[in-house]
């Protein structure tokens, strides 16, 4: 089952977030959609959840002029909303800015 919109006040990606449930550092949101939802024993049916997914953000990135960061192996989820173990709040997020992305042409030799 897939709902037509996001909840009110969820994270989108690019969201730069700080969270004390996951210890207060500053997250970027790199996917956040539906999904996760299925069906568990006796057929019982379980709804898909707003998933987000996040990365951990070295505070420098966000200090430099440019903004540059790469992704690295500090990768997590949770969910928004559903029948999940790990849900997190929109209370329990404070949203401090937004990255976009940035691509960089690099023209390979002939």
């Amino acid at each position: 089952m897939t709902y037509a919109k996001k909840p009110n006040g969820a994270l989108e990606v690019g969201d730069v977030f700080k969270c004390k449930k996951l210890g207060g550092y500053t997250f970027i949101v790199l996917s956040a959609k539906y999904g996760g939802g299925g069906v568990a024993m006796f057929n019982d049916e379980y709804p898909d959840g707003w998933q987000v997914k996040y990365e951990v953000i070295e505070e420098k990135a966000l200090k430099t002029t440019a903004g540059v960061h790469t992704v690295s192996d500090n990768i997590g989820t949770f969910y928004m909303s559903g029948c999940f173990s790990n849900i997190i709040s929109i209370d329990d997020i404070v949203i401090i800015g937004k990255m976009k992305p940035c691509f960089v042409w690099e023209k390979f030799p002939e």
